[in-house]
C-alpha cells in the first residue's frame, strides 16, 4: 500500500472530466503502450496492496480482491452525476454487451462510489436495478471517505467539488486480470472500448 500511495503522492495532476460537463475528445490506452496510465499506477502491478473494506449493493463488506478468479472492469461513478457518469456507464454497457456469453458470465463490472455519504447500499441497490445492471456480474461499492479518496489516488481518478452538489472527476476505465493486475485502461469520456473488449478476451 505504502508503494501505491507513494507513487500516487508524487504523480502529476491528471485532467478531470466535470460531471456538469462533457470532456473534450478522450484518447483510449493500453498499459503496453509508453505512458497509457495516470499518475500512480504501475503497469503490470497488482491492486492487492489496496487492501480497504467496502460495501456492496447488497450489503456484504468487501475488498477489491474479493473479485479475483474473474477479470474486473473498473471504474468510480456517483448516482447523483448527471453528465458524464451516465456517459461512462453508457461506454460499460457497451463492453458489457459486446463479450461473448461466456466472457460476460466471466467478468466483474465494479463501480465504486465517488459519493460515499450519499450512496449508500440501498441507494446504490436501486441504481443497479433501475438501469438493468445484472448483479450476477456487476458490483456497485461504497465506502468510507479515507478509502474512497484512497482509492481515488492509487488510480489517478482526481475529483473536485464544485460547490453546487456536483463533483468534476477523471472518468476512466481500467482492465484488471483475475488475480487483481491492471491490463488496460481507456482513459476519459468515449474512448473506444474495442481495445478493451480485445483485452478482456485475450484474458483467460
Amino acid at each position: 500500500m505504502k508503494k501505491l500511495m507513494m507513487l500516487a503522492a508524487l504523480a502529476a495532476a491528471v485532467a478531470t472530466a466535470g460531471c456538469a460537463r462533457r470532456a473534450e475528445t478522450p484518447a483510449s490506452a493500453s498499459v503496453s503502450q509508453p505512458a497509457p496510465l495516470p499518475p500512480g499506477l504501475v503497469p503490470g502491478e497488482s491492486l492487492d496492496a489496496f487492501d480497504s473494506t467496502f460495501t456492496d449493493q447488497s450489503g456484504h463488506a468487501v475488498t477489491l480482491a474479493s473479485y479475483h478468479g474473474r477479470p474486473m472492469v473498473l471504474a468510480m461513478i456517483y448516482t447523483r452525476c448527471t453528465s458524464a457518469c451516465p456517459l461512462l456507464l453508457q461506454s460499460l454497457r457497451g463492453v458489457e454487451a459486446r463479450l461473448s456469453p461466456v466472457q460476460r458470465a466471466r467478468t466483474w463490472f465494479v463501480l465504486v462510489s465517488l459519493d460515499p455519504g450519499h450512496d449508500v447500499p440501498d441507494t446504490l441497490a436501486l441504481f443497479a436495478r433501475s438501469r438493468g445492471l445484472d448483479p450476477s456480474h456487476w458490483r456497485l461499492l461504497t465506502g468510507s471517505r479515507e478509502a474512497t479518496t484512497e482509492l481515488a489516488a492509487i488510480l489517478g481518478v482526481k475529483v473536485r467539488d464544485d460547490g453546487n452538489g456536483a463533483l468534476a472527476h477523471s472518468s476512466n476505465v481500467y482492465l484488471l486480470d483475475a488475480a487483481g493486475v491492471i491490463r488496460h485502461a481507456l482513459i476519459g469520456l468515449g474512448a473506444e472500448p474495442g481495445e478493451l473488449v480485445a483485452a478482456r478476451a485475450a484474458l483467460q
